[in-house]
């Protein structure tokens, strides 16, 4: 057994009663949970054994994200028209989010947009993520825009490349990338969240700490702003402050359906697209359900832009708000993205309390992802489908799930279920509890 995972405690409800005698003796109602972009696991779970299944919203996705990039910046969210903001020879900065759904339609839209205002194609500048794991994302980008239109990696390591803008309230410095900086205008295009969603710091975080310096990054990386409320409220106000130093005016923002779709755009000015795709998000990813259940089963639907450890984090976060104390989780995915540094120190770990510390000091991106799946293995089983092998998974400590008809069974022999799908995105709150971040515990 996995040194850390000893801690856990066996599942009551795990045994060998058959499907076939429980079903046989009830009305069952059948479910489809979908992962991936085309695997399907397919249920058939009497009323009283299914508490609920959510996170798949019953709004249409947008069309034509194109036009609806356009027509928002005709008439923007409580700020003039594009066309009265911006001159022929401004500077113009279009800054992508690197997780941003369905971006070439949108990125089309804001390009559209700007150059109906009559912007020079030569003065527009996109700005993409500048990791390893945003390669792709990048030479798409050139691809698929004209060769007049500058495209630029974000470089957070180079102090060249970065400019100053001021200081915080709290006397930190703030560092952006100096293309978004010098420019007259800059235009974010960013993916709305739910507020107590893992990562997610408003509508500016597609900007910081984005795009700025690697000892900021570092920073925000630190499990900290996850485990306590208070550290994320001072990184949410960093990042507010931030974007009124470099003054920011107007937004794109998406508000994210299943599968990498879009189910709304909204162009405005940031506070009130922010309070409208607070109240979208709230309404369509956030579910109270009636009871936690002894078994959550999150899944991660879409293509490889999906399924990342981040979007893991996530759903980890969100079937631990949904189960028993005694119950365990299974997060389904396509995930092929090998563990990083900060989930490879769980392979190596023979001590909670040394790998919590360890951890605590790691500002590696999946920082967050390893401390989370650290505390979930020493209360509970984890199991998890994926394109990984098997070793690799059972090393982090997780019981890996190798095929649909084993994840069937075991959701079938669980003596209460509830389903998540899109658990990326989705928060179920059982009733009569707060909707709190479930991966907040600390005030």
């Amino acid at each position: 057994m996995h040194p850390v995972a000893s801690r856990r405690r066996s599942p009551s409800w795990f045994s060998a009663v058959s499907c076939k005698a429980i079903l046989g003796e009830f009305y069952s109602m059948t479910t489809t949970l979908r992962f991936g972009t085309d695997s399907e696991v397919l249920l058939d779970l009497p009323p009283e054994r299914l508490v609920a299944s959510c996170g798949q919203p019953d709004c249409e996705p947008v069309d034509d994200l194109s036009a609806a990039v356009a027509a928002g910046l005709i008439s923007p969210l409580d700020f003039p028209p594009l066309t009265q903001c911006v001159l022929p020879d401004d500077r113009v900065a279009i800054v992508l989010d690197p997780e941003l759904p369905a971006w070439e339609d949108l990125l089309a839209g804001a390009i559209s947009g700007l150059l109906e205002a009559r912007v020079a194609a030569e003065n527009l500048t996109i700005v993409v993520g500048g990791e390893v794991e945003h390669d792709s994302l990048a030479a798409r980008v050139r691809e698929v825009t004209d060769d007049t239109i500058t495209v630029v990696r974000h470089n957070s390591e180079e102090r060249s490349e970065l400019a100053f803008l001021g200081t915080t309230t709290e006397g930190k410095g703030v560092y952006l990338n100096r293309t978004i900086v010098d420019a007259e205008f800059v235009l974010p295009i960013g993916c709305l969240r739910l507020d107590s969603m893992a990562g997610y710091h408003g509508v500016h975080g597609v900007l910081y700490p984005t795009f700025a310096d690697e000892e900021t990054r570092q920073r925000f990386r630190a499990p900290s702003n996850e485990e306590w409320a208070a550290h994320r409220r001072r990184r949410r106000e960093e990042t507010e402050q931030a974007a009124r130093l470099l003054g920011v005016l107007l937004t794109i923002q998406v508000v994210p359906g299943g599968s990498g779709e879009v189910l709304q755009v909204l162009v405005g000015a940031p506070e009130a697209v922010a309070r409208k795709g607070r109240e979208i998000c709230e309404a369509v990813w956030h579910q109270e359900v009636p009871r936690r259940a002894e078994l959550v089963v999150a899944a991660i639907e879409g293509d490889s832009s999906c399924q990342t450890w981040s979007n893991v984090t996530r759903a980890l976060a969100a079937a631990n708000g949904a189960v028993t104390d005694d119950g365990a989780i299974a997060i389904c995915t396509e995930l092929a993205s090998p563990p990083g540094p900060a989930l490879r120190r769980l392979v190596e770990a023979r001590d909670y309390e040394a790998t919590l510390l360890a951890l605590q000091k790691d500002r590696s991106t999946d920082a967050a992802a390893a401390t989370l799946l650290l505390h979930l293995l020493s209360v509970r089983q984890v199991y998890f489908v994926s394109q990984l092998d098997e070793e690799t998974v059972e090393d982090l400590g997780m019981a890996p799930v190798r095929s649909v008809a084993e994840l069937t069974r075991l959701i079938t022999r669980s003596e209460s279920c509830l389903l998540i799908a899109n658990a990326q995105h989705a928060i179920a709150t059982p009733a009569g509890e707060m909707a709190a971040p479930s991966h907040v515990a600390r005030q």
